[in-house]
């Protein structure tokens, strides 16, 4: 997403982290996840591009596991480098690392910058359709 936000002008392209929120559960970031999915689906709208289809049946949620998240930010990693290559003038994204074993309420605060990256390119989405 960094990469993508930075061939816009003026952004900033990695939010600062909001704080850590401790007892965080695969659940929660789960749950997270799925709202980012959802304005990533918005993005989609305005783009006019295709993404992979994700349907999640309200009322069937269930405690999540460690392999949900892993799932779905799968599904939204590939959507989102997708979209990436359409954008002009996007710098090449980087290579994955691995970052070391992390919590959850580690990785609920990570998807809070990824929710807020999607949310900015949803305006700037937007602004772009109007005009």
């Amino acid at each position: 997403m960094a990469q993508l936000l930075v061939s816009f002008e003026n952004i900033r392209s990695i939010p600062f982290e909001s704080l850590l929120i401790r007892y965080k559960t695969p659940t929660d970031v789960y749950k997270r996840l799925l709202k980012c999915y959802t304005i990533l689906k918005e993005i989609a709208k305005f783009s006019e591009h295709e993404f992979l289809e994700f349907k999640y049946i309200k009322g069937s949620f269930r405690q999540k596991e460690p392999s949900d998240v892993y799932d779905l930010s799968t599904l939204l990693i590939a959507d989102i480098s997708y979209l990436h290559t359409f954008r002009k003038g996007a710098h090449k994204s980087q290579k994955a690392y691995y970052s070391g074993f992390k919590i959850p309420s580690q990785v609920y605060q990570r998807v809070g910058i990824l929710q807020t990256q999607l949310e900015t390119l949803l305006k700037l989405v937007k602004k772009i359709q109007s005009g």
